[in-house]
Formats: C-alpha cells, sequence, structure tokens
C-alpha cells in the first residue's frame, strides 16, 4: 500500500515507527541538513545529487558543508546505514516520500531560474513507480506548482 492510499492513522504510524523511506534531491545548504536531520531522527534517507565530489564525500561520511556540527551528523547517519547518497534518481523507487531542494537561483530579470527544477522533476518523473509523496522545498513562483511541476511528472 502506498503512502497516499494509506489512511491517516496508518501514515502517522509510519512515521512513528520511522519506516517511511525519504529521497531528497539535491545536498545543497538546505537539502543536505534535511536529509542529515531526518536520518538522525531515524529515517532511512538517500540523498539525490548531481555531483560526484557531493555524493562521495557524504558517503565517506564528510559534509561537503561547512557547518557547525554537520559532519558530524553525516559521519553518525552514515555510519548508522540510515543515510547514504547517490547520483542515481533510481532510488526514488524504494521511497514513500520526495523532498525536492534544488538551487533556484536568480536571473538577470531578477526572476527565479527553474532549470535546475525542471531537470530535477523530468528525472523523478523517469523513476516515479508508484503513489509517492512529493514535496518541493525550493523557492519558486506562484504558479510554479500547477504550471510546471503537476504538468512535467504526469
Amino acid at each position: 500500500m502506498s503512502m497516499l492510499e494509506a489512511r491517516e492513522q496508518n501514515v502517522v504510524e509510519a512515521i512513528n515507527k520511522r519506516s517511511v523511506r525519504l529521497a531528497v534531491v539535491g545536498c545543497g545548504y538546505v537539502g543536505l541538513p534535511t536529509a542529515v536531520l531526518f536520518a538522525n531522527a531515524g529515517f532511512q534517507v538517500v540523498a539525490i545529487d548531481v555531483k560526484p565530489e557531493l555524493v562521495n564525500a557524504i558517503n565517506s561520511g564528510v559534509s561537503p558543508l561547512k557547518e557547525p556540527g554537520l559532519s558530524e551528523l553525516v559521519s553518525r547517519n552514515v555510519r548508522a546505514g540510515r543515510l547514504k547518497a547517490t547520483l542515481s534518481y533510481e532510488a526514488i523507487t524504494q521511497s514513500d516520500a520526495v523532498i525536492i531542494s534544488v538551487q533556484t537561483p536568480l536571473n538577470n530579470s531578477r526572476k527565479p531560474k527553474l532549470s535546475y527544477l525542471m531537470k530535477a522533476l523530468k528525472e523523478l518523473g523517469k523513476n516515479l513507480k508508484r503513489d509517492i509523496i512529493i514535496v518541493v522545498s525550493s523557492t519558486i513562483p506562484p504558479g510554479t506548482m500547477n504550471e510546471r511541476v503537476k504538468p512535467t511528472l504526469e
């Protein structure tokens, strides 16, 4: 049974038992701490990124970001088997929920550049095998969910 088919009580129970498997797309200053904190709370988390050096650092138990305490948490959760990183979006097929946290820098017109988000969504869409909860934590303008995100995934 997928998370979307489960009743509210079952979802709460799965969260309380830490049996929900998460994927976090983007290992930057928002995505990696998000992945690490969910792993530290007891969830199985796979972090997905396009940069091999980030993936290798995380899997070696080292934070590629300079944030106080983050390397220790990365190391602890990699050793505990709760956190791993990959370049492959295929990891999504084993996840119950995905948090997309890719950069949306401003272009010269001061509008968010959505190309990183759209690339992530296309890769995500190729690997959706069943119902899954998708959260976009990237900063996006109003209307993006209905006009860009939803059509790309459907």
